[in-house]
């Protein structure tokens, strides 16, 4: 390729694709850095540098692959502060961009009637007349929410990169591998006429299809046992501890009989009255659970933490007063992880005191389109340097044997429904710890 060309094709496509499809990139999925735009130009000219000259050395078959470990290159360089994934995922999602603008130049190809052919034979204005269109729609979108400040991406990319579960990430990657064998098959065949590497990219192409056919079944059902393990785990141990308190209480039921029958015997009927009337109100408090709380997974926990919290002498008081809508549109398991890992932390917290200051609240409502978790623990309030690391993953203030994860579980699933966790003082509660999700709003975002 001629030192000519290689300038032309620069200034008229690679630099100017490049430079609007980070910006697009950048606004769509709400990255703020410092210093954006002469980051960006720094990366533009350096990676498109960079992949023009990789054209003259290596064969077009393999260079859409180059590119993007170019891009990628470069890009983490000047954006060293984001994280890697997000780095990788922003290099893919620029180059899949670059090819929907490829592909308006074929579209202009066939509807002109112009035969595929080698870009050496390309006038200037067929270059514009190609690339042109695209990018100026893209630029035209990178304005619009420049000038908005919306970011209709910034929940997607925060789901992709926080998401626990690696299958999903493995299928995303999945998916940008079988876009990268199509991206060369287009190339190869409308961009450079090149039989006889189409022949062999299709034939690549239908084992990829195969391939991922195969390992996208493979991954729904790994990720399905994962779900029904993660369920397991939410539920048996504190499941368990119910059942031992249960088999407990039928135990001492024996001796409550025992008791009342001597008092009657010795005639001692105002006592009897009293023993009574604290036996029927201990089991009450365990079998009201059924008749208030709605769900069932939200009632086998709290019927379980009910358990533990009278095994603990913990006074477990819990305000629903109707079933919030908000409730179907968090799944099960999240809504388990989120409760029961906010009052296993105030059960924790009110252990420090003594018997009659074990008091935890439980509210969940539904007020201004978000769903209300609050849990309160009767307590004093936390230091503000406590407030600030209390969600940090590892950070505790128990005693040796707790890691720490509680809260920044409850975060990071509360964030994915695009919520947010706070944490303050109430002096009828204690401290309070509230995790708001927004129902039925797709724009808000974590």
């Amino acid at each position: 390729m001629e030192i000519a060309l290689l300038m032309k094709l620069a200034c008229m496509v690679t630099i100017p694709e490049t430079l609007i499809t980070s910006w697009f990139c950048f606004r769509f999925f709400g990255l703020r850095t410092r210093r954006l735009l002469p980051k960006l130009i720094v990366l533009t000219f350096a990676s498109s540098l960079l992949i023009d000259i990789s054209m003259v050395l290596i064969s077009p078959m393999i260079h859409p692959f180059v590119s993007v470990c170019l891009y990628l290159a470069v890009l983490s360089l000047v954006f060293s502060e984001l994280s890697w994934q997000v780095r990788g995922f922003l290099a893919m999602v620029v180059f899949l961009l670059a090819f929907l603008i490829e592909l308006s130049s074929i579209v202009y190809l066939a509807a002109a009637g112009i035969p595929a052919s080698d870009p050496d034979d390309w006038p200037p204005h067929q270059i514009m007349l190609m690339y042109w269109p695209g990018m100026t729609l893209l630029a035209a979108a990178a304005w619009r929410m420049e000038i908005t400040g919306r970011a209709p991406g910034r929940r997607v990319l925060h789901f992709l990169v926080n998401e626990r579960n690696r299958y999903i990430q493995h299928y995303v990657g999945l998916v940008f591998i079988q876009c990268f064998i199509l991206v060369m098959l287009f190339i190869s065949r409308y961009i450079y006429a090149r039989q006889e590497e189409t022949r062999f990219l299709f034939y690549v192409g239908i084992f990829a299809v195969i391939v991922f056919t195969f390992l996208t079944v493979r991954l729904i059902a790994k990720a399905r046992d994962e779900a029904i393990r993660a369920t397991q785990d939410a539920f048996v141990g504190d499941l368990m501890q119910m059942i031992t308190t249960i088999r407990g209480q039928r135990h001492d039921f024996v001796n409550h009989v025992q008791t009342m029958y001597a008092m009657l015997t010795m005639k001692k009927h105002d006592q009897l009255k009293q023993y009574m009337e604290e036996v029927v109100g201990e089991i009450q408090s365990v079998s009201r659970l059924a008749d208030k709380i709605p769900a069932t997974a939200l009632e086998s926990l709290l019927m379980a933490k009910q358990a533990i919290a009278q095994v603990k002498q913990i006074r477990f008081e819990y305000r629903l007063k109707e079933l919030p809508q908000g409730l179907s549109e968090v799944r099960s398991i999240d809504l388990v992880r989120i409760v029961g890992n906010l009052v296993d932390n105030a059960f924790d917290e009110v252990m420090k005191h003594k018997v009659q200051s074990r008091i935890v609240t439980l509210d969940i409502d539904q007020a201004d389109g978000e769903l209300l978790i609050s849990v309160g623990n009767a307590g004093d309030p936390l230091p503000e340097a406590e407030r600030k690391r209390i969600f940090t993953p590892g950070y505790s203030t128990k005693r040796k044997g707790h890691e720490g994860l509680g809260l920044p579980i409850v975060v990071e699933r509360v964030r994915h429904y695009g919520g947010e966790v706070e944490v303050g003082f109430q002096p009828e509660r204690g401290v309070v710890f509230t995790a708001r999700i927004p129902i039925g709003q797709e724009t808000r975002h974590a």
